[in-house]
Order: structure tokens, then sequence, then C-alpha cells
């Protein structure tokens, strides 16, 4: 791709670069420019600037920045896991709620304060904060739906009284038990805990000063990436998942989100049941995988 001057955009590049963002953040962006009589093609401010603009619309303002994030992830058309995805809310078809996704993977994953780097900073050559916040969580997105979903989750098959479906003896498909128990929100927000917490060890690690949050402004490793794809498998293949038994026990019914804390912690349930084979303890799980 032909260089350019990243602070001063031609308007063909204009018209590529605000397709990066959803109309309603474009439409800010706008007004701004507008207000400080900037040129049509300068992009040489940052969402800072913008929320201390409409410091009367602040909360508006970054909720705006954050939307627009997360609507160029869901509506990728490289985004393998929106197949997954419901978007109405009623979907008995799908094992994500878009609910679920904004409740725990965005709001795990996107940096919800604003950025000092101006928004066209490096923005064609790929390492732009926020671009590389949208591509990197856009991997992981596809590392799971590759790990749990495809091949294995069938829409055919949905969602609707599995457990209940299982107690009465129905023969299911194990994987599609499987993907359909680690897609359940409070198990699903556990997993993806420890996802940032794998995320915060291994930079730290590397003496790489991170904050909450911030993990996917930046360049992850391609080590990380292999301990991401070794975690999610490790999840996926604990026994737990398909045993039949357990549809009267452990998940008959909603658990909490505490309870399969201490599940991951501790291996067993808060009443002392053997859940899974040990604690989840990462340094195990990397041994394995040498």
């Amino acid at each position: 791709m032909e260089s350019f001057d990243l602070n001063r955009v031609s308007a063909v590049d204009r018209k590529a670069l605000t397709e990066k963002f959803n109309p309603q953040y474009v439409e800010r962006m706008e007004r701004y420019k507008k207000e400080l009589l900037l040129a049509e093609d300068d992009f040489n401010f940052s969402e800072r600037d913008l929320v201390e603009f409409f410091k009367d619309e602040s909360s508006e303002m970054m909720r705006c920045i954050i939307d627009s994030v997360r609507d160029s992830i869901t509506h990728n058309p490289e985004n393998k896991l929106k197949d997954f995805i419901d978007f109405g809310g009623s979907d008995k078809e799908k094992p994500l709620s878009y609910s679920t996704i904004e409740k725990y993977f965005y709001s795990f994953f996107i940096c919800p304060d604003p950025l000092d780097a101006p928004i066209s900073q490096q923005l064609e050559g790929g390492d732009n904060p926020r671009e590389l916040e949208k591509k990197q969580i856009l991997g992981l997105m596809n590392i799971i739906a590759d790990k749990i979903y495809i091949g294995r989750f069938d829409s055919n098959i949905g969602t609707d009284r599995i457990e209940e479906r299982l107690q009465a003896g129905e023969d299911l498909p194990l994987d599609h038990v499987r993907a359909y128990r680690v897609s359940r929100e409070e198990i699903l927000g556990t997993w993806l805990k420890h996802i940032s917490r794998i995320t915060f060890n291994y930079l730290i690690m590397l003496k790489i000063p991170i904050e909450k949050n911030t993990f996917f402004l930046q360049k992850l490793p391609d080590h990380l990436w292999e301990r991401f794809q070794i975690f999610i498998q490790y999840l996926r293949g604990l026994p737990v998942w398909s045993d039949v038994a357990l549809s009267s026990t452990i998940f008959c019914g909603k658990q909490s989100y505490d309870f399969w804390e201490h599940v991951f912690e501790t291996a067993k349930t808060p009443q002392g049941q053997q859940v899974f084979p040990e604690p989840i303890r990462y340094t195990n799980i990397w041994a394995r995988n040498v």
C-alpha cells in the first residue's frame, strides 16, 4: 500500500478512515473538526481530545467510542464467532447471546478509557492502538470459534432444554454438549477471566508495564497466542463438559459466577464435590504441551 502522511490524509483515504468507525462516532468527529476549524482531512486528534471537547457529554462520547470498537469487531466479515451469537435475545439455535459477549468478552478486553494517541496514528501501518485492539480481540474470538464451536456446535440441536433432554436419555453429540456448557454465561465469564489472567501474567513475566483492559492495545507476542490456543483446547477437553450424569446436579439450573470461580480454583464445588481432575494451574497446562 502506498504510504501517506497519516496526519493529513487524502479525501480517498479519509473515506477509508471513517469506514473504520460507526456513524455516530464519525458524526462526533465531524462536529469536532467543524468547531475547531480543522481541515476536512485532518484527523490529528485523540479520543481524549474528543472526550474533553464534549465535556458536557463525556460519558456519551466515551460510550460512542467503545460502541464503535464493538461494532467493528462484531460485524467484521472475518469474525468466525458471530455465526454463534444470538443478536435478537430469543434465539434457541445459538450458544451465545450478544449481551453475554458485551458483559464479559468486551468488558474484559476493550480498554474503557480514552486514548491519547492521535486517531490517525499508524492507522494504515497496522500499529494504531485501537486498530490493534480490534484486530487482536477478533483473533481471540476466531480461536474460540475454531476450538469450541466450528464443526462441534449444531444449530439444528440448539440450546433449548439441553440438560433436561440429557436427563430424559436423549443421545446428543458430546461435542455439542461441551460447546453448550462452556457457553453458559456464568461459565464463559469465568474462563474468559482466566484468558485475561494468562495475558497479564505473561506480560508481567516479560516485564512489560500493563494495566487492566489495555492488553490488546499493543501487539501481543506469538507465544502468548499459542498459550491462548493451548488453554482453550485444555478447557474444551475437561471431562465435566461431556459428563451426562451431571445434567441432574451441577448443570441442573444456573449456578453462580462465584460457584464456578471456586470450581476453577479448587477443582471442587463449594460443597466439596469433585468437578475438575485438578485445579486450573497454568504451569501444569503449559508443561503438558512442551
